[in-house]
């Protein structure tokens, strides 16, 4: 599958509005005079539609169903929507459409709209109303404690999402407008700590800078395995991102981390201990074929000591083909890696060391046995030198820190190339392209470099600037927070 020590889902929900003025309230004879007219309830029927090409972009309600990467949703009898105009809330009832991406909510909102008046539209999750407030100028604000309550279900993270939107009254007939969630899903694979049995109960908490973001309390399940799902605020979190299995903790970054509005995130984490194999200039074939075939997840390759071996033909036998685990160098230095990881959501990381080309390719870090393949696994760098070539070839790179030369970005079918930078030193190209395939994508967030990068390649509330430091002669371009 494709990127990142996380898997992204896109949730995108279009509403067509429908509402029409009633005059029969203003004409009976018998009906209560109209003082001021915000005191008047405008009868309005509002159709809400799921959209999207990709069946992944409807997971925008109550009701989740998942089959392999995709998410579904449908709407639920007792969800609701809230309209507000003029200071005031108004809440529409579903009418009809429950267990359908389409369906009716009817009711009145206060006041009398005019063409150009304003309307802020959100969805309101019945079986959670307390978690929101919505307030009388549009915005909301989270209960204490909303992200903290969850149960790790896929229905329950839902019940901490709000959707909204906004959109002028016009003509009161076919008015439309586009709903968009403010929260960011994260999808963890955990198997428990050692000393955690199935049935016992547990929770998972999201932290950030020791901060607690997000927490689910579950039950064990059977062999200390469970899927859990949690939902957070979408934006930037500083410091360092741990995730916290009870009393056991597991860092997901050291520095910081961004999750948008909208996309899902996934992870498989193993909190138990973690299988161990060394590797040597003796035994290397050994040892990485047991890397390969090891069952439980997240092992680790250990090298305790300098390999030197040949390009060999692409040997396959050198191949990191396993989708998930952890390559500690411990300080050696090795000629060429070939990574074939292939799985979407699955990282694969490489740390405290060095990677060398050959004298020929200056291939450092390659994942061909032929011209055209193409892998889409994650691959994570973390303390790592390498100044030979580095071929991504459809990977996710996600580079923590360390020292790199050149970065050949390739993108193949299916497979979307892309590199994330959160620091680091480049001495070359980190847009290196040639070939029949297409280039791949950037996301920048820290960083410096010999060659300056492209602003657009930055991450949003990020730029490209001079460096002042004392290395400002070899790497004179630095990527920073605005």
């Amino acid at each position: 599958m494709k990127k990142n020590i996380f898997q992204m889902l896109l949730l995108l929900m279009t509403v067509t509005l429908t509402a029409a003025c009633s005059s029969e309230s203003e004409t009976t004879e018998n009906a209560p005079a109209v003082i001021n007219p915000d005191e008047a309830l405008t009868p309005i029927r509002i159709t809400a539609n799921y959209a999207g090409d990709d069946v992944r972009s409807n997971a925008t309600r109550v009701s989740y169903s998942e089959d392999g990467s995709d998410i579904s949703a449908t709407w639920q009898a007792g969800d609701k929507i809230k309209v507000v105009y003029n200071g005031n809330v108004s809440t529409l009832d579903l009418e009809s459409g429950a267990g359908t991406a389409s369906a009716t909510f009817t009711g009145t909102i206060s006041g009398t709209p005019s063409a150009t008046s304003m309307l802020i539209c959100y969805v309101s999750d019945q079986n959670n109303t307390s978690a929101v407030t919505i307030n009388t100028d549009g915005s909301y604000t989270y209960t204490d404690g909303t992200f903290l309550a969850q149960d790790g279900t896929l229905g329950g993270a839902a019940k901490c999402n709000l959707y909204y939107g906004s959109t002028f009254y016009g003509t009161g007939e076919d008015i439309s407008c586009d709903f968009a969630v403010n929260t960011s899903m994260m999808k963890f694979t955990v198997f428990a700590p050692d000393g955690v049995s199935a049935g016992d109960e547990a929770t998972l908490t999201y932290k950030s800078n020791g901060t607690a973001i997000s927490k689910a309390t579950f039950t064990v399940g059977a062999g200390g395995k469970n899927t859990i799902y949690l939902t957070i605020p979408a934006g930037q979190y500083t410091g360092e991102q741990t995730l916290v299995y009870n009393e056991t903790s597991e860092t997901l970054s050291s520095t910081k981390a961004n999750f948008v509005a909208g996309e899902t995130y996934s992870k498989e984490i193993s909190y138990g201990t973690s299988v161990e194999y060394q590797v040597n200039s003796s035994n290397w074939a050994t040892a990485i074929a047991s890397f390969n075939a090891e069952e439980t997840p997240n092992p680790r390759l250990i090298f305790t000591s300098d390999i030197s071996w040949s390009l060999d033909s692409y040997n396959q036998a050198k191949a990191i083909t396993r989708a998930d685990g952890v390559i500690d160098f411990d300080g050696h230095t090795v000629t060429h890696m070939f990574l074939q990881n292939d799985v979407t959501g699955k990282n694969l990381t490489l740390m405290n060391g060095t990677v060398v080309g050959d004298a020929s390719w200056h291939i450092a870090l390659d994942t061909k046995t032929e011209f055209d393949d193409f892998y889409k696994g994650t691959v994570t760098l973390d303390n790592m030198t390498v100044p030979g070539n580095i071929f991504i070839d459809g990977h996710l790179y996600i580079i923590m820190s360390g020292t790199y030369h050149k970065i050949f970005n390739y993108t193949g079918d299916g497979c979307p190339g892309k590199l994330i930078i959160y620091g680091g030193y480049f001495a070359d190209n980190i847009n290196e392209y040639e070939g029949t395939s297409s280039p791949g994508t950037y996301e920048l967030y820290g960083g410096k470099y010999a060659i300056r990068p492209e602003d657009s390649w930055c991450a949003s509330g990020y730029s490209v600037k001079s460096n002042t430091d004392d290395d400002s002669s070899t790497y004179p371009y630095i990527v920073s927070a605005d």
